[in-house]
């Protein structure tokens, strides 16, 4: 899936974190929220 470069570097951090077992900042998990919920809808094609 094609998706902007400041949601595939919001993802890779998430999953850096994820991998070395360090838990998310409350302010990351949102902002990771609010762009999957964009990137899904955009891969929907429901947004451009």
């Amino acid at each position: 899936m094609d998706m902007p470069e400041d949601v595939r570097d919001t993802f890779g951090y998430a999953l850096h974190l994820a991998q070395i077992g360090d838990k998310h900042p409350k302010p990351d998990m949102d902002r990771i929220r609010e762009r999957l919920k964009w990137a899904e809808q955009h891969a929907k094609g429901v947004i451009e």
